[in-house]
């Protein structure tokens, strides 16, 4: 069960990451989603040695534009960071939008253009 205390500590330290990261607090998104994931494992997304029982965590996509112009995404599992794809193709948007982000060890589908 995820719980409003869960959402606000789990933004809290994404921000705190995203900071870290050197992601300007003041830059303008232009995507931010947040959903609620089923995962095979309580390993989430991170792959690994993790229970093997159905788990749903948070997952947070923030997409942001890069100095160059070119748009990067930041993806967190339970308030955990996953991955950033810079210029990310057709299918990952059809993820995100779909509620289904891939797993770390599968965010090379994300990098080309099929």
């Amino acid at each position: 069960m995820i719980t409003i205390n869960d959402l606000k500590k789990e933004m809290e330290t994404i921000c705190g990451k995203l900071e870290s990261m050197g992601v300007n607090p003041n830059e303008p998104l232009y995507e931010f989603l947040r959903f609620v994931q089923p995962w095979s494992s309580t390993a989430l997304g991170f792959g690994g040695i993790g229970g093997q029982m159905l788990t749903s965590a948070i997952t947070t996509v923030v997409g942001c534009e890069e100095s160059d112009g070119v748009p990067i995404f930041y993806v967190f599992f339970g308030g955990g960071f996953a991955y950033a794809i810079k210029n990310p193709n057709r299918r990952f948007y059809e993820d995100m939008h779909k509620g289904h982000m891939a797993a770390v060890y599968e965010i090379g589908k994300y990098r080309d253009n099929l």
